[in-house]
């Protein structure tokens, strides 16, 4: 595992960035995980729409998304949840490429925030559901005018309101949107991590490191996993002695 080396391929024109912690060091909940995909597009497979994915960059333990996301990744969107240190990361490191907030989660983090202002679970679910609706209007001026309509009826209250004020610049494009407006794609190799990891034992940051290298080579940059066994895994052969 310490051997594999990620490689790019070409312009990252697409790339999704996000995280997940592991059973692993000294901190009571383990170690962060920060992953970045490249996305090289789409293909059909059983009628659905499947991402052709590569991972990039991944760290692993103490720093920050500058690790994963460095300036030398250029990039024209950038697809990532709210999570600490991410805006700042784009913002600073990536000034000129748009920067998506993955839709999903907004209304996840919507939900939680409405019940720390004080509303019931059926009122939750219903402006849930209403909010969500706003990401697939096939006009993006309604989409804005719904947006801020929402944002407005929501700004006297402590959490929710902030949060719609202060996520409308990374939802809200003149452009046309892109295909990629979550981070579903990373969500999933993170579960596929969380699913090899736990062995119900704490793992040293090394070992798991390893680990994780290895799989995620293996499942999303298969070249990258060939030279790894090519260049370190040599055929050998020797004689069978005979037991007397």
């Amino acid at each position: 595992g310490q051997a594999v080396e990620f490689t790019r391929e070409g312009r990252a024109d697409v790339v999704v960035a996000d995280g997940t912690k592991v059973p692993a060091g000294d901190k009571h909940g383990g170690e962060e995980v920060r992953l970045a995909f490249q996305i090289q597009g789409r293909s059909r497979v059983g009628g659905r729409s499947r991402a052709l994915k590569r991972l990039v960059s991944f760290a692993i333990g103490p720093g920050d998304w500058k690790q994963v996301l460095p300036p030398s990744l250029r990039a024209d969107l950038i697809v990532t949840d709210a999570g600490p240190g991410l805006r700042e990361c784009v913002r600073d490191h990536h000034p000129g490429t748009r920067h998506q907030l993955c839709e999903w989660h907004l209304g996840y983090t919507l939900g939680h925030f409405l019940l720390a202002d004080g509303f019931r679970l059926k009122e939750r679910q219903t402006i849930v559901r209403d909010f969500m609706r706003v990401f697939s209007m096939p006009s993006k001026t309604e989409a804005r005018a719904r947006y801020t309509a929402f944002a407005d009826a929501f700004k006297s209250h402590r959490r929710s309101g902030p949060l719609l004020r202060d996520a409308a610049p990374y939802v809200l494009y003149d452009d046309p949107p892109s295909e990629e407006r979550t981070t579903s794609i990373v969500e999933r190799e993170m579960r596929e991590i969380n699913r090899r990891v736990d062995v119900g034992a704490r793992w040293s940051i090394p070992g798991v490191t390893h680990l994780l290298k290895l799989r995620l080579a293996q499942r999303c940059n298969p070249d990258d996993y060939e030279n790894l066994w090519s260049s370190t895994c040599q055929p050998t052969s020797s004689a069978v002695v005979p037991i007397a």
